[in-house]
């Protein structure tokens, strides 16, 4: 009875680098029935994968299935981690029909919606990975790739890192603040997976923004020397009073400025300031933040109608932040900020 549930794939040993594979070919079909895709999950910072492009999918769903009526396709190899220990005999790896072994490291959307397919790709088995080493594999594989969000890399450079808080402090920061329930960025973060509690499509900002964001904020000389705990909470105290100052743009964010690319790369060049004088005088409290960000009360945000709707990139961010930095630590006015960013000529 065993025997008939078993999945036989021909296949011989090879070497990618510095770890054994098993390589071959089989049907997608084949392929489908025995293996699965593992999400990464932003509640709980499990799995691997990014959330799934059900129309990238299904477009190559749509092109390969063509070589089932002779044309000429093809693809490139399909590549998975044996997730359990499994026998090779004879040539073949031996499966059982009952539990799926093969974790997919980079081939979700090829094998997403083809399980009727049979037409056949090559393979790559990497045998006997740690964790981390499929994670990262599967990001060395990824990151250049069109369409893998860079949250997610930036998810598991922060897994994979030994000392994150001393190697990436500026990602441990962006996360931190994600998770932290008196922080107000608390699930406001798409780091680059699925989420029950609060889906990706609902947070307002993801985490590569964000963490590039944070990486300017605390690189200040007096933050850089600090401790950890200390980047986090002026970094904490900081985007706290960005809230408390800006909270109409702040709760409305689809309509605003503020937590979108430029605004928020804007505010925290600024916030570099914000930190280094509030260190300097050893009050890093949200008040005294607050007091330098209420110099800018009365700015327009608005997606439309905001002087900084005409800039954008990092030189626009620029622009505003030295537009911003003039008022706050200057002697210009809010007024002031659409001439210093849009100068007549």
């Amino acid at each position: 009875m065993t025997a008939m549930t078993e999945t036989k794939i021909p296949v011989h040993k090879g070497q990618a680098g510095s770890y054994s594979v098993l390589l071959g070919s089989a049907t997608l079909a084949t392929l489908h029935s025995v293996s699965f895709t593992d999400p990464y999950n932003m509640d709980s910072d499990e799995g691997v994968q990014r959330p799934l492009n059900k129309a990238h999918a299904k477009e190559f769903k749509k092109y390969i299935e063509k070589g089932e009526n002779g044309s000429k396709v093809t693809a490139p190899p399909l590549i998975f981690s044996m997730r359990k220990e499994a026998k090779v005999q004879n040539g073949h790896l031996v499966l059982p029909g009952d539990e799926k072994l093969l974790a997919r490291v980079d081939c979700q959307h090829r094998l997403e919606y083809t399980d009727d397919v049979n037409v056949s790709l090559p393979f790559v088995i990497y045998m006997g990975l740690s964790k981390p080493e499929e994670t990262s594999i599967f990001t060395t594989i990824n990151d250049k790739h069109m369409g893998l969000t860079k949250s997610l890399v930036d998810s598991h450079s922060l897994t994979l890192s030994k000392a994150p808080e001393e190697e990436l402090p500026h990602i441990a920061i962006a996360a931190k603040l994600n998770k932290d329930s008196d922080s107000p960025w608390h699930d406001a973060v798409n780091t680059g997976g699925i989420s029950k509690s609060t889906p990706g499509a609902k947070r307002i900002i993801t985490l590569r923004t964000f963490q590039e964001a944070n990486r300017v904020l605390i690189s200040g000389a007096r933050c850089q020397t600090a401790d950890f705990e200390t980047k986090y909470n002026v970094a904490n105290s900081f985007w706290k009073a960005v809230k408390q100052v800006f909270p109409d743009a702040w709760d409305d964010s689809r309509k605003h400025l503020l937590t979108k690319g430029v605004g928020i790369a804007a505010l925290a060049e600024l916030g570099t300031w914000v930190l280094e004088d509030t260190l300097g005088k050893d009050d890093t409290t949200v008040a005294a933040m607050s007091e330098h960000l209420g110099k800018l009360e009365g700015f327009d945000w608005g997606n439309k109608t905001s002087p900084l709707a005409l800039v954008g990139g990092q030189k626009g961010a620029r622009a505003a932040a030295k537009a911003f930095i003039k008022v706050v630590f200057g002697d210009k006015e809010v007024s002031d900020i659409t001439e210093l960013l849009h100068p007549q000529q």
